[in-house]
């Protein structure tokens, strides 16, 4: 979802990476992106006797981008 080699094949993946790693650090709160085994630690809670009483919850693995990052201009 947010690769943008895929919109322009010849770029250099360095330099994409680098690239992303700079907007994801303006952008998201948290600094950087999500990595899958965050995402993947929700999954596994909430398969867990731990969550048993949740029921009907959003859950938002975003580092902090809906809280109101400003975006970059």
């Amino acid at each position: 979802m947010s690769n943008p080699a895929l919109l322009a094949p010849g770029a250099d993946p360095v330099r994409v990476a680098e690239g992303m790693a700079g907007f994801y650090r303006k952008l998201v709160p948290m600094g950087r992106a999500g990595r899958p085994e965050e995402v993947a630690r929700l999954a596994l809670f909430l398969t867990a006797d731990d969550s048993s009483y949740v029921t009907g919850q959003q859950f938002v693995v975003d580092g902090g981008w809906l809280a109101g990052a400003p975006l970059p201009s």
